[in-house]
C-alpha cells in the first residue's frame, strides 16, 4: 500500500487563506442584503436597532477573519522570505544521500558478518561523538516468516517508517504527531520530518529526522 503524500506546510496556509477569503466574501454579501433590505422597507426603530445591531456583528466577524488572513498571510512571507534556506538545504539532502547510502551497507555488513542470521540479534552502543553530540546505534536481526520476495519486506519497513507516528503512538501510549518538511518531489527515497509527542507527565519532545531509502536486489 502506497504511503499517502502529505500537504506541504506552503499548501496548508494557501488552503487556509483562501478559505478565510471565502468567508470574508459571503460575509460582505450578507452585510450588502442588509443595506439592501433597510432601504427598500419602512421599518420601526426597533427593527433598525435590531438590523444595526446585525450589522455590528456582522462588522466584528468580518473584522477577525480579516486579522486572521493577515496572520495566515504573514506566516506565509515569512517562509517566503526563508525560500532560499529551504533550497539550500533541500540539495543539501540531494547531496548527502549517495554518501550515505555507501556508508550505511558496508556498516551493515561489517556487522552482520560473524553473527548467526539464522537467529535473532539486538544490540545499542551509546556514545558521545567528537563533536560532543550523543549518538545511539540501534543493530537487529530478524527472521520474517511468511514473505514472498525481499522488495515485499522493503515496501513494509518503508511503510512502517513513512507512518512512524501512528506506530509511535499505539506503541507508547503518547500521542504523537508527524510533520513533513517540503518534500523533496524529484526523489521518494528521501524523507525529511519531525516528530512531536506529547507525554503523560505533560514533557512535549520533538525530534528532527532524515531518511534514506533504496532497495538491493543483491548485498554483494
Amino acid at each position: 500500500m502506497p504511503a499517502k503524500k502529505r500537504k506541504s506546510t506552503n499548501q496548508v496556509r494557501r488552503e487556509e487563506a483562501e478559505a478565510l477569503r471565502e468567508q470574508i466574501r459571503a460575509l460582505q454579501d450578507q452585510v450588502q442584503e442588509l443595506n439592501a433590505r433597510a432601504e427598500a422597507a419602512a421599518m420601526t426603530p426597533s427593527d433598525h436597532l435590531h438590523l444595526l445591531w446585525r450589522s455590528l456583528r456582522t462588522k466584528n466577524a468580518l473584522q477577525e477573519l480579516i486579522h486572521d488572513q493577515k496572520l495566515v498571510l504573514a506566516g506565509a512571507q515569512s517562509e517566503l522570505i526563508d525560500y532560499q534556506c529551504w533550497v539550500t538545504r533541500r540539495q543539501l539532502l540531494v547531496d548527502m544521500k549517495d554518501d550515505k547510502l555507501n556508508s550505511a551497507l558496508p556498516y551493515v555488513l561489517a556487522r552482520s558478518q560473524h553473527l548467526n542470521l539464522l537467529t535473532k540479534h539486538s544490540s545499542e552502543n551509546r556514545y558521545e561523538g567528537a563533536a560532543g553530540a550523543f549518538c545511539c546505534e540501534r543493530f537487529e536481526v530478524n527472521q520474517l516468516v511468511g514473505v514472498k520476495s525481499l522488495r515485499e519486506v522493503y515496501n513494509a519497513a518503508k511503510f512502517f517508517l513513512t507512518n512512524v507516528e501512528i506506530s509511535t503512538t499505539e506503541a507508547l501510549g503518547q500521542i504523537t504527531v508527524r510533520e513533513d518538511y517540503d518534500t523533496i518531489r524529484e526523489d521518494e527515497s528521501i524523507g525529511s520530518f519531525r516528530l512531536i509527542s506529547a507525554r503523560p507527565t505533560e514533557i512535549v519532545t520533538e525530534s528532527n529526522k532524515v531518511l534514506y531509502d533504496k532497495f538491493y536486489e543483491h548485498f554483494f
